[in-house]
């Protein structure tokens, strides 16, 4: 499990390992609603982003932020995954 550049990076890697794709699960929210679904084969909607996969610090804006708007965005996203570590 991880988020988008977690996932760059093992991109990158297995190319120089001769992969030619990777296969990912379904990346889009499961549930519109909290607690989110955790299996990746109940989607509702492709409309909303799993906050899970988004890293805020490597978003260009973020160092354009307050270190307490910067402290905000990283709360909301150690909020999103004691979420659904709670619901495992």
């Amino acid at each position: 499990m991880g988020d988008f550049a977690d996932l760059a990076d093992l991109s990158t890697w297995a190319a120089t390992q001769g992969a030619g794709y990777v296969l990912v699960n379904p990346l889009h929210a499961s549930q519109v609603v909290s607690p989110i679904e955790p299996s990746p084969y109940l989607p509702c909607s492709r409309l909303f982003l799993n906050l899970l996969y988004v890293r805020p610090e490597i978003i260009p804006e973020f160092a354009d932020l307050d270190a307490y708007e910067r402290s905000e965005a990283r709360s909301a996203r150690a909020q999103v995954a004691a979420d659904i570590e709670a619901i495992d």
